[in-house]
């Protein structure tokens, strides 16, 4: 069976035009670390920007905070220049396989 592509849309603020954007294209960065009771509290943020057609500048970035390692506590995003559409991305991806694989195994 073939896996569906995740997508999400941007429409512009501008000329309304919607685009569509992959998140395979995402590319999380760890962005601040604290540490915590439990161990550290992780920031991870995907930032990604496109120009429109009508060359408005549409710009997104997702945020996930990870606490403790391996969990998912909270999730936020901003954007500039468009509104976020059908979004079916991961908004907080596994950044920790190996925790998965140790307890599934």
């Amino acid at each position: 069976m073939e896996q569906k592509e995740l997508t999400y849309y941007l429409k512009c603020d501008k000329c309304k035009k919607k685009t569509k954007c992959y998140c395979s294209d995402l590319e999380w960065e760890e962005a601040d670390k604290n540490e915590k009771g439990m161990g550290p509290e992780t920031l991870h943020v995907a930032t990604w920007g496109i120009t429109c057609d009508c060359s408005n500048n549409m710009e997104i970035e997702f945020m996930c905070w990870e606490y403790p390692v391996g969990v998912a506590e909270d999730t936020d995003f901003e954007i500039k220049g468009a509104k976020l559409l059908d979004c079916d991305c991961d908004r907080c991806p596994n950044f920790h396989p190996e925790i998965d694989a140790e307890i599934y195994s």
